[in-house]
């Protein structure tokens, strides 16, 4: 093990076997500047990691938290376990979740659930790629389809079934 400065830079050097940095019964920090936290290791407790001295990361007993936005630039979030669900909302009003067959987009709390789109694309229910069940138009028609045929739409003027209909 060598600590050292070169005149420029200060370094900690391992080169054989793990390195530990311990504490007693007291956090143990690493600051960037004194006194702006980057990391914070309490003891018997959480990692938690710091932004310009504003926590951003904490691990919890449960998992993790994140102060402040999320951003993946490659790959994806994943919730890997069925049953478990991704929830949006102060009381989960949104959930989006996989029970091992099926899987659910459900507006559990208060207010409805709306699907947006851009104002110049279809909104679309597909039950297989590239079969539509329902379109709903930017203008506010809806088209509704069966076995990829449309049966029913609405039209300015009222609206069109097509084919044959008892």
């Amino acid at each position: 093990l060598r600590l050292y400065h070169n005149g420029t830079n200060s370094y900690i050097d391992n080169h054989q076997g793990d390195l530990f940095i311990r504490g007693e019964d007291d956090h143990i920090v690493l600051q960037p500047v004194d006194g702006e936290s980057a990391i914070v290791c309490d003891p018997n407790g959480s990692v938690n990691l710091y932004y310009d001295n504003n926590l951003k990361f904490q691990t919890k007993s449960y998992g993790a938290l994140v102060s402040g936005g999320l951003d993946v630039n490659t790959g994806s979030i994943k919730v890997l376990t069925d049953g478990y669900k991704f929830e949006a909302g102060a009381s989960g009003d949104l959930q989006i979740y996989h029970d091992g067959s099926h899987s659910y987009v459900s507006a559990s709390g208060t207010g409805a659930l709306k699907l947006l789109g851009n104002n110049n694309d279809d909104v679309q229910i597909q039950p297989r790629s590239g079969y539509n069940s329902a379109r709903f138009k930017p203008n506010g028609a809806v088209e509704l389809y069966y076995d990829n045929s449309k049966k029913f739409e609405t039209v300015s003027n009222g609206n069109k079934a097509h084919g044959h209909y008892f």
